[in-house]
């Protein structure tokens, strides 16, 4: 029986295959398909389910790190969305917080809301601060609402309605006529992803999960559906951006705890490794040859960078224990759902240079992705001037090294920034080359 980690980049497939009972332990690369992730991930599944000499029914467990979620937020391709919330606080997407993006920029503006003004509806319906009902909700109204988001043909619906976290009978039965009325529009109501005060943070997170909900249940259930035409009927669970995992069912309608998925998986690898006890840390010194104590080359206060394609992402693991983020945002925009504290810089290793408007040369955040044509660093036909594929290219890739040299110190530069940012102790062990 084997198991398999998967992590879908925008760039590049990674699969890694492991054998609990024996000592089977595969890597393979396979390119991402942007069109559709699932369906690089089905061919790399079955290529290293044959590279390690299986077959496809010996699949007990597939663990998914997925890009998707994050893709649709940034690029502003998720769900025709609508927003229902109680009557005077149509607006609260828009006005966000009272503190400004950017203090000193006179014209600086907040990110648009995912839910146009157009679809947020304004309900007659009042919960008081101590769960107490105030206005009952009114249902003449709520079926004029429901016609006009038949007529707007939205996707999805995101129900956000006053202290909802303190009593949620309002939200349950707005969400029971919206299921019956519009059974082809996903239904999300803002209580169950968060449950607790902060009016535009839930608003916020329910209308992101309604946003990207139908494309995230539509991509697992065309991934589940290709797996299983080739033999692989093992259950999938999708990493969730607290480092834990759920269900493929489950990702489906929590979709937007599956922002930052992918980063989440190599932190929680590198807090295992910083809580490895001492005999094998010893094991591992004397495997690569190193002199001196255990403790002087690793201990439990780790930085963990992940170069892609498209970004580098760092995550600090300190006294072997991960960090949480606190008022997160994805897009300029707030999700309150638990997530690891991952700092992203938007420069991978197929990140596109180009020239800005006033002729100034600029990297990232754009990437010329490995699914089509391939970087000429790795023999493809190449995009635009990647950093990897610009080092070979220059000078009959004479000066290759030194580049690819510099781009890794600058890299490990800024995961020392991002880690002096969280007041700890340096790092353990050297950075390595990206």
């Amino acid at each position: 029986m084997i198991r398999i980690g998967i992590d879908t980049g925008g760039t590049f497939t990674d699969l890694v295959a492991f054998d609990p009972g024996g000592d089977r332990l595969a890597f393979h690369k396979v390119a991402t398909t942007p069109d559709d992730p699932a369906r690089g991930i089905v061919r790399g599944a079955s290529e290293i389910v044959a590279q390690v000499g299986a077959r496809p029914d010996q699949v007990e467990l597939l663990i998914h790190g997925t890009t998707v979620a994050t893709n649709a937020v940034l690029q502003r391709a998720g769900a025709r969305v609508a927003l229902i919330t109680t009557a005077g606080f149509r607006d609260v997407l828009q006005i966000q917080r009272q503190d400004r993006p950017r203090l000193y920029d006179l014209r600086g503006r907040r990110a648009r809301p995912l839910v146009p003004r157009a679809l947020r509806f304004e309900l007659r319906e009042r919960v008081r601060f101590d769960g107490s009902v105030q206005t009952p909700v009114d249902r003449g109204q709520l079926d004029t609402i429901v016609e006009r988001l038949r007529r707007e043909r939205v996707e999805a619906v995101a129900v956000g309605l006053l202290h909802s976290c303190v009593n949620a009978a309002h939200e349950r039965e707005v969400g029971r006529v919206l299921a019956e009325r519009l059974p082809g529009a996903a239904v999300c109501l803002s209580h169950e992803l968060v449950g607790e005060q902060g009016e535009y943070e839930r608003f916020s997170t329910c209308a992101m999960n309604a946003f990207v909900q139908p494309a995230i249940g539509r991509y697992l259930e065309r991934l589940e559906q290709g797996l299983g035409e080739h033999g692989i009927g093992a259950p999938l669970f999708v990493m969730k951006s607290s480092g834990g995992v759920m269900s493929a069912r489950a990702a489906g309608a929590r979709a937007v705890e599956t922002v930052m998925s992918g980063p989440a998986g190599g932190i929680v690898a590198g807090a295992a490794i910083a809580r490895m006890d001492e005999d094998a840390e010893e094991g591992i010194v004397r495997a690569e040859g190193g002199g001196g104590s255990a403790g002087s080359r690793t201990c439990g206060n780790l930085i963990t960078a992940d170069m892609g394609g498209t970004s580098f992402d760092v995550g600090v693991v300190q006294d072997g224990a991960v960090a949480f983020a606190r008022d997160t945002e994805m897009g300029g925009l707030a999700i309150s759902v638990p997530m690891l504290d991952v700092h992203s810089v938007g420069a991978g290793g197929g990140s596109i240079g180009w020239i800005d408007a006033g002729g100034a040369l600029r990297g990232g955040a754009r990437s010329g992705g490995g699914a089509r044509r391939g970087g000429r660093a790795a023999g493809g036909a190449g995009v635009g001037g990647r950093p990897p594929g610009a080092g070979v290219l220059r000078n009959g890739g004479q000066r290759a090294d030194r580049d690819r040299r510099q781009l890794g110190a600058g890299a490990a530069g800024r995961g020392v920034v991002a880690r002096r940012r969280h007041g700890g102790r340096s790092g353990c062990g050297a950075a390595g080359d990206p």
